[in-house]
């Protein structure tokens, strides 16, 4: 039997954009994950659990407060947590820098191997999430949803959201979903097997 990886992650840097990270050749050649979604669906807080570390990434209580890119080296992978979107009490100037440093992310990065997009089970897809997710498509960029706070929800309503997600989002080709609540630990399993088994 081949013993699962226990996933592992430290820190390497943050950066306004890519250009400055990929400068650092150490890790130039690792492909890249990239954790978007919503501000407030829980990106840093299911980091520090995935990699069982509360102090890895920072968790802020008033959301849209990470505004770099967040860089994590974990063994084969860097990790970048990106900043969330659709917050509202931030300025048009800073949305506006938000979308460029997201969008120059991702149209111009060779390594970025696959994208966990999160999105909290409880709430409907707003207009952010489909315009980044039909992004997706469009790029045919590898991805896997990864549904947060199901712990919020009993099983069955679970199932009964990730249908109606489902539904919203319409997906074009077949999709991944993995359900994750840090407090039940619920999905960390799932996740490491799909990305390294």
């Amino acid at each position: 039997m081949v013993k699962r990886i226990k996933p592992r992650a430290e820190f390497i840097s943050s950066h306004e954009n890519l250009a400055d990270f990929m400068k650092k050749r150490t890790y130039k050649a690792f492909p890249q994950i990239a954790m978007v979604g919503r501000s407030n669906v829980g990106k840093s807080s299911l980091m520090n659990h995935f990699f069982q570390n509360k102090k890895l990434a920072f968790v802020a209580k008033t959301p849209g407060k990470t505004r770099l890119l967040n860089f994590y080296k974990s063994h084969t992978y860097v990790f970048v947590d990106l900043p969330g979107y659709g917050y509202a009490k931030i300025s048009r100037k800073q949305r506006s820098l938000w979308g460029k440093t997201v969008h120059d992310f991702f149209e111009n990065n060779e390594q970025l191997s696959l994208v966990l997009f999160l999105l909290d089970i409880r709430r409907d897809p707003n207009a952010d999430d489909l315009l980044f997710y039909n992004w997706l498509q469009q790029n045919n960029l590898a991805h896997i949803f990864i549904l947060t706070k199901t712990d919020k929800l009993n099983a069955y309503e679970n199932k009964k959201r990730q249908e109606q997600i489902m539904n919203i989002l319409n997906p074009k080709q077949e999709s991944f979903f993995i359900h994750y609540s840090i407090f039940n630990k619920e999905g960390r399993d799932g996740l490491i097997k799909k990305l390294w088994d």
